[in-house]
C-alpha cells in the first residue's frame, strides 16, 4: 500500500513538474514574441523617421533650387536694366555732343564770315577776305580742318563700333534662343546688294554687312593715309636722296662717284 501510495504521490509531482515546465516555456515564447513585436515596431519607426527625413531634404533641395533661380532670374533682370540704362545714357551723350557740335559750327561760320585779317569789316574781300590766307591764315585753317576731319573719323568710328557690338549681340541672342535650322540670308540693307537685312532662324552676317566693313576700314586708310601727306607737305623738307646728282642735296657726298 505504501509504495503504491508513493508511485502516485511520484507520478502527481512529476506531472505537476511538467505541467510547469510547460508554463514556464509557454511564458517564454510569450515574451519572445512580444520582443519581436517590439523591435518591429522600432524598425517600423526607424523607417518612417529615415523616409520622413529624406522628404524633408529632398523639400529642402527644392526650395535651394527655387531660390538659386529666382537669385539668376533677378541678376539677369538687372543686367538687362544696367545695359538698358548704360544704352540710354550712351545715347544722351551721342545726343550731346552734336548739339554741342553744332553750336560750334554755327559760332565758328558766324566768326569766319569776316576772315581773320583784311581792310574790310564784315564780307568783304581784302587782303586776306573770307577766311583769306593772311599772317599764319591758312595754318589756322588747315590744323581746324584738320581737326573736324579727325573729330568726323573718330564719330564715324564710334558710331560704327557701337552699331556693330549692337548687332554682335542681337545675333548672339537669336542664336541662344533658337537651336539649328535652315538659316536665311540676309536682306538687301541700305547699302548696296546683300546689305544688313534681318538674319533667318540660324542665318549667318549677311555679305553686305561684310562688304561695308571692309569699305570702311579701306577708308580709314585712305583718311590716314591723306593726312600723313599733308602733314609731310606741310614740314617743307626735301626728301633724302641716295646721290648727289639728284636735288636737294649737295653734290661730293659719300655717293659721288
Amino acid at each position: 500500500m505504501k509504495e503504491l501510495e508513493e508511485n502516485k504521490r511520484k507520478k502527481k509531482e512529476k506531472k505537476e513538474k511538467e505541467e510547469k515546465e510547460k508554463e514556464e516555456k509557454e511564458e517564454e515564447r510569450k515574451e519572445e514574441k512580444e520582443e519581436e513585436k517590439e523591435k518591429e515596431k522600432e524598425k517600423e519607426k526607424e523607417r518612417k523617421e529615415e523616409k520622413e527625413k529624406e522628404r524633408k531634404e529632398e523639400k529642402e533641395k527644392e526650395k535651394e533650387e527655387e531660390k538659386k533661380e529666382e537669385k539668376e532670374k533677378k541678376e539677369k533682370e538687372r543686367k538687362e536694366k544696367e545695359e538698358k540704362e548704360k544704352e540710354e545714357k550712351e545715347k544722351e551723350k551721342e545726343k550731346e555732343r552734336k548739339e554741342k557740335e553744332e553750336k560750334e559750327k554755327k559760332e565758328k561760320e558766324k566768326e569766319g564770315e569776316g576772315g581773320e585779317g583784311g581792310e574790310g569789316e564784315g564780307e568783304g574781300e581784302g587782303e586776306e577776305g573770307e577766311g583769306g590766307e593772311g599772317e599764319g591764315g591758312e595754318g589756322e585753317e588747315e590744323k581746324e580742318k584738320e581737326k573736324k576731319e579727325k573729330e568726323k573719323e573718330e564719330k564715324e568710328e564710334k558710331e560704327n563700333t557701337e552699331k556693330e557690338e549692337k548687332e554682335e549681340k542681337e545675333r548672339k541672342e537669336k542664336k541662344e534662343k533658337r537651336e539649328e535650322g535652315e538659316g536665311g540670308e540676309g536682306g538687301e540693307g541700305e547699302e548696296g546688294e546683300g546689305g544688313e537685312g534681318e538674319e533667318g532662324e540660324g542665318g549667318e552676317e549677311g555679305e553686305g554687312r561684310r562688304r561695308r566693313r571692309g569699305r570702311r576700314r579701306r577708308r580709314r586708310r585712305g583718311r590716314r593715309r591723306r593726312r600723313r601727306r599733308r602733314r609731310r607737305g606741310r614740314r617743307r623738307r626735301p626728301p633724302p636722296q641716295a646721290f648727289p646728282h639728284c636735288p636737294g642735296r649737295p653734290p661730293g657726298g659719300p655717293h659721288s662717284t
